[in-house]
C-alpha cells in the first residue's frame, strides 16, 4: 500500500517500473468513498473503518505516543452541499498545519490499511491421488512416465 499523492507518486511510478505493479495498492484519499452516503472521500472512510476497528476491541496496536497523538489529532465534521450533505469529512492537513499540528503520518498509514479488503487465499482440495500434482503432457498422454514414477503409480 502506497499513498499515491504528493511524494508517493514517484514511489508508485518506481514500483510499477520495477514490475511490482500487480501487488501494488495505490491509495488516493481524495477519491470517492465506497460508502459515499456516510463518508466524503476515501481518506475519511478509511479513518472511519479504523475507528470502528479500534472501538471493537479486536485491535492490538503498539503503545506508541506518536501514534496515539496521530490518531487523536485530526478532527472531523459533516459536509454540506447537494452531493455530500451529511457525510463525514476529516480535517484537512492544511487545517491541521494552521492549528499548529503536524501531519498525522502514522495515523494515515494505519488508516490506509483499511483501503483494501484482504481475504485469505483458498487452496484447492487435495484428493489424496497423484493426478492433480502435475498437469502437463506427461500426465495427460502417458509418455515418459518411467521418468515420473509417482505419475505412473497414480495413473
Amino acid at each position: 500500500m502506497v499513498d499515491g499523492t504528493g511524494l508517493g507518486a514517484g514511489v508508485v511510478d518506481h514500483i510499477k517500473h520495477r514490475n511490482y505493479g500487480k501487488t501494488l495498492h495505490e491509495f488516493n484519499g481524495g477519491v470517492n468513498a465506497h460508502d459515499c452516503a456516510q463518508y466524503f472521500n476515501k481518506r475519511a472512510e478509511c479513518w472511519g473503518l479504523m475507528r470502528d476497528w479500534l472501538k471493537s476491541g479486536a485491535a492490538e496496536i503498539p503503545d506508541d505516543a506518536e501514534l496515539a497523538t496521530d490518531l487523536t489529532t485530526p478532527g472531523y465534521e459533516t459536509a454540506h452541499g447537494k452531493r455530500f450533505d451529511g457525510t463525514i469529512i476529516l480535517e484537512s492537513k492544511d487545517d491541521l498545519r494552521a492549528r499548529g499540528e503536524a501531519s498525522p503520518d502514522d495515523g494515515d498509514t494505519l488508516a490506509m490499511t483499511f483501503a483494501v479488503k484482504v481475504a485469505a487465499k483458498t487452496r484447492p482440495a487435495f484428493d489424496g491421488g497423484y493426478r492433480g500434482l502435475y498437469r502437463g503432457p506427461l500426465a495427460e498422454n502417458g509418455r515418459n512416465r518411467q521418468h515420473w514414477p509417482m505419475l505412473a503409480r497414480g495413473a
